[in-house]
């Protein structure tokens, strides 16, 4: 997902891009979405519709490194933030 200015934006949501180091900064980076899709007896989608959960990445000075998988999905408040997103227009 592109970033700039140490934010990030995507699936309904913005979020900072955790840093060291000064200055701003643009580029790519992962994040994370909770998808839900419904689909009916015949398999035919329904509803399909996602909501941005978190970032994966952080800037070190210029460099973006990953951020430890056993930090990834701690925080229940972006995970319910997330699936609100994904289900808000049903």
């Amino acid at each position: 997902m592109p970033f700039k200015n140490d934010r990030a934006e995507w699936d309904g949501v913005k979020q900072k891009v955790e840093h060291k180091g000064g200055g701003q900064f643009a580029g790519s980076i992962f994040v994370s979405s909770v998808a839900f899709a419904v689909f009916d007896d015949t398999d035919a989608l329904l509803y399909s519709n996602s909501g941005g959960l978190e970032v994966l990445m952080r800037r070190e000075r210029d460099q973006i490194v990953p951020i430890p998988a056993e930090n990834y999905f701690q925080d229940e408040k972006l995970i319910r933030k997330a699936a609100q997103i994904a289900l808000a227009p049903i």
